[in-house]
């Protein structure tokens, strides 16, 4: 997700905002530290222009890649 959202011109602010959610909710969720809804990765994904399995494959992707540089 963290991939995904570096990607965005939104301010974390802005996402949360948009997603209806709180900025440290949103925190939480793309360092995996706050579990969440499916409706919230569905606005969330809407609001960064990608589907709710590339939202959520991309942070497995991510975490996998970030494992094996150990």
């Amino acid at each position: 997700m963290l991939s995904l959202y570096a990607h965005t011109k939104l301010s974390l602010s802005e996402l949360a905002d948009r997603c209806g959610i709180g900025a440290s909710t949103l925190v939480g969720i793309m360092n995996g530290n706050h579990s969440t809804m499916l409706e919230t990765l569905d606005r969330m994904a809407d609001k960064l222009n990608v589907t709710t399995n590339d939202l959520i494959t991309a942070d497995y992707a991510n975490n996998n890649w970030q494992e094996m540089m150990k």
